[in-house]
């Protein structure tokens, strides 16, 4: 089976390279049931973060088969969202009751979530309620498959546990975590990698990283491919779950709500005419923008225009802030000051990863077919150049400094720097 990664490892001696967004240090309470505590996912979600020197201290309360409504009527998990001022409260219900009919989802299951939001919203308006879609049953949900036929088949109970949790998301201007969705790109990607322990419906270990993969891209921001920790998965499953998982978040942002109910600062541009930049941020809700060009100008505006003096690599900041959050992203981007130039230049911003920042290592994993890799200095002087033909490179004598990243693939397409610190 085709994987849709390719990797490459270039070690750079001398000092560590920081990652493109800042650490944080978030407060997580999960309230679920089995699907949550097996293999323990917020573990795997808390080291996942260490390894990027994030803080992600979470609780807990995961009953067996508990819905949302046990979960409005049990003291404990009442008395643990009024425990603190969490950043994000997870809920997941019972794993067949969100994919039955709409009508019986709209009187069982609907109104506890909203119930419970209220709870969550009344303790800390800030905290974001974040709603974990699971998956469909591997081969369907036989139990219930004689009185509603959607679910006879993972597709069908897939795509109804979907609607429901798209629902509980919309409704409570929630987040939703789309694990489920997951499940179902990495079963049409590679159907060797079982995600299923042997009753096809609660996770092996790989279903549960990837569901770990994808929550730390939801609270993080961050792309998970390169992340050193992978269990104990070996590190070609690992790196696929990894990719897997980002590919599902950032592929539908607005969908999962992210940039609507959640501040989310990543952005595109383009150069639209000589030394003028377009820029193009990922978010639609009610924000507070601040831009720094780079070049000593800002902006407040959502999609501001700006013109540059001279063509140059210029640092980039975005910051987005709704009265509770910001969140930042980070780029340097290349004016050209000619836009035939530029046509080709692409900020897909999540096409490669750098990683391995602790390690004195610049590690880079991508989804595309690279002909060459460019490491420029702060005054976009080429310091390093890499083929294809050899992916294995040291180099020495790299003063302190900021460094950035371009690669070039086979296809002449150049992709977006993203800055590292020596």
């Amino acid at each position: 089976m085709k994987k849709y990664f390719t990797a490459a490892l270039f070690i750079i001696s001398q000092g560590a390279f920081a990652q493109q967004q800042p650490n944080v240090k978030l407060k997580i309470l999960y309230l679920g049931n089995s699907y949550t505590y097996s293999n323990n996912l917020p573990d795997l979600v808390y080291q996942l973060g260490l390894r990027t020197a994030d803080t992600l201290i979470y609780d807990n309360n995961t009953p067996g088969g508990y819905t949302l409504q046990m979960h409005f009527n049990n003291a404990t998990s009442i008395s643990k969202i009024n425990a603190d001022t969490w950043d994000y409260v997870v809920l997941q219900a019972q794993s067949q009751e969100p994919s039955l009919a709409p009508s019986t989802v709209n009187q069982n299951t609907l109104p506890y979530s909203l119930l419970l939001d209220s709870v969550i919203k009344n303790n800390n308006n800030c905290t974001r309620t974040v709603f974990f879609e699971t998956w469909g049953r591997k081969y369907g949900d036989a139990q219930n498959c004689g009185s509603y036929q959607p679910v006879c088949t993972f597709s069908g109970m897939q795509q109804r546990l979907k609607e429901s949790y798209k629902i509980f998301a919309d409704t409570c201007k929630g987040i939703m975590s789309p694990v489920g969705e997951a499940y179902k790109l990495s079963q049409s990607i590679d159907s060797t990698i079982n995600l299923y322990v042997t009753d096809n419906s609660h996770p092996s270990l790989e279903g549960s990283y990837l569901a770990a993969c994808v929550f730390y891209k939801i609270f993080t921001h961050k792309n998970p491919v390169g992340n050193l920790f992978h269990s104990t998965l070996n590190a070609t499953t690992a790196t696929y779950l990894q990719n897997v998982a980002n590919t599902t978040v950032s592929d539908s942002l607005n969908t999962w709500n992210l940039g609507i109910y959640e501040p989310w600062a990543e952005f595109t541009w383009q150069e639209t005419a000589p030394l003028t930049m377009q820029c193009y941020n990922a978010t639609s809700g009610n924000y507070t923008h601040h831009w720094d060009f780079g070049d000593s100008q800002q902006s407040s505006l959502q999609n501001p225009l700006h013109v540059y003096a001279q063509a140059a690599y210029y640092p980039m900041f975005h910051v987005v802030y709704d009265g509770c959050t910001r969140d930042s992203f980070y780029t340097v981007n290349n004016i050209t000051g000619q836009t035939s130039i530029n046509g080709n230049f692409q900020t897909v911003s999540d096409e490669f990863i750098i990683s391995n920042p602790a390690l004195g290592q610049l590690s880079i994993s991508s989804n595309l077919l690279i002909s060459s890799l460019m490491i420029y200095n702060s005054l976009g002087q080429l310091v390093f150049i890499q083929t294809r033909e050899s992916f294995y490179h040291e180099t020495n004598g790299l003063v302190a400094g900021v460094y950035y990243v371009s690669l070039t693939t086979t296809d002449a397409k150049q992709y977006s720097m993203k800055a590292v610190v020596k």
